[in-house]
């Protein structure tokens, strides 16, 4: 992996550098590597942390599939809701013998 391309950047180059400008010019360089082992909140605060769009997962050295900050953060939130709901739900009674 080179680098990456955000919307911003691009976005930068179009309005201030020339339309021949190359594509490696205005890509991101620097972004975090998370190992597939590690915790989702590892993952997202890493994100946060670089102001990356997304970061690759490795397993032993090898990129094996991007993460991005929009999916981290909505598998999260799901997460945390099913939490809040799982405890909050009453279980139904238990039918009573000969009823």
């Amino acid at each position: 992996m080179a680098g990456v391309s955000t919307r911003c950047g691009l976005m930068q180059a179009l309005t201030w550098q020339s339309p021949t400008t190359p594509g490696g010019a205005v890509m991101q360089r620097e972004s975090p590597v998370v190992e597939a082992g590690e915790m989702l909140e590892t993952l997202f605060a890493r994100l946060q942390e670089c102001q990356c769009p997304c970061v690759p997962v490795t397993c032993s050295g090898v990129s094996v599939v991007w993460v991005t900050s929009d999916n981290t953060g909505a598998f999260l939130m799901i997460e945390a809701a099913l939490k809040g709901r799982a405890s909050s739900v009453v279980p139904p009674a238990l039918p009573q013998a000969g009823a």
